[in-house]
């Protein structure tokens, strides 16, 4: 992704709604109460900001297009295998 992609939020293997944070820290503390269901379009807004203190996750800026939900995603773990992928860019 790249400042002013589009992207959608994937199903990943748990099937869960994307968790959106206040800053690129994977953390229950950094956690904004809003998430953002699967199938959900958004815009990248800054990132890729790797939280290398936290198994190298990788974290987007996005607003959603509806413009409701704005914060920071993860895309995924650059230490998985196989990476899950929370979101994609759209076609």
């Amino acid at each position: 992704f790249a400042k002013g992609d589009k992207g959608v939020v994937k199903v990943d293997s748990f099937k869960q709604d994307l968790i959106v944070h206040k800053k690129p820290v994977l953390s229950k503390d950094t956690q904004s109460g809003d998430t953002i269901k699967i199938g959900t379009a958004f815009m990248v807004n800054d990132g890729p900001v790797i939280d290398t203190a936290n198994g190298n996750v990788c974290f987007y800026n996005v607003t959603t297009s509806d413009g409701k939900i704005s914060g920071w995603v993860v895309q995924g773990g650059a230490g998985e295998n196989p990476i899950r992928y929370y979101v994609d860019k759209s076609p």
